[in-house]
């Protein structure tokens, strides 16, 4: 869809959106004033019965052990939509030859992300949002980006303000 007249900057640019949720994420590309939705990954969470996966070891009266399948799961789960998610990026940037990427995703993944995103892409990302965007229009996205950037150029750039900011 074509965007607003008001992202004047952004419709310059061939960028990658990527947003991303817990086991989900959306990719968005911005190429010739027109932001597209190019590609949707979503791993849903396998429906477990009541106590289903849960074992105990009992003996002489006691329970000895127990445990959940249900854990590891979850965790296998979050490493296969990474590495999914790491194979997609990948592919779209090359598709569209995007000049930068900015990243939409909640703060709490931040830490785990950074460690499964690929090193080469460091000089090609942009900027970070935290929060859940994973289901706000992308003329929202666009919004948050355009204020980013209109903030920044109201400060100077050299002023020993901004070098302590940036420590």
């Amino acid at each position: 869809m074509k965007i607003e007249k008001k992202f004047t900057e952004l419709k310059k640019e061939r960028a990658l959106f990527t947003v991303i949720g817990k086991m989900e994420a959306r990719f968005y590309t911005l190429a010739d004033g027109n932001i597209n939705l190019t590609e949707e990954i979503k791993l849903s969470k396998p429906k477990y019965r009541d106590r289903e996966g849960h074992f105990e070891s009992k003996g002489r009266g006691i329970v000895i052990r127990r445990g959940s399948v249900m854990k590891k799961d979850e965790q296998y789960l979050k490493n296969q939509f990474y590495h999914l998610l790491e194979q997609k990026l990948r592919q779209i940037i090359a598709e569209i030859s995007a000049e930068s990427i900015y990243f939409f995703y909640p703060r709490q993944m931040s830490k785990f992300l950074e460690k499964k995103l690929p090193k080469d892409l460091g000089k090609k990302i942009k900027t970070r949002f935290y929060g859940n965007f994973l289901h706000q229009h992308p003329f929202r996205l666009l919004e948050k980006i355009n204020s980013q950037k209109l903030s920044g150029k109201k400060t100077a750039a050299g002023t020993e303000a901004n070098k302590l900011l940036k420590k």
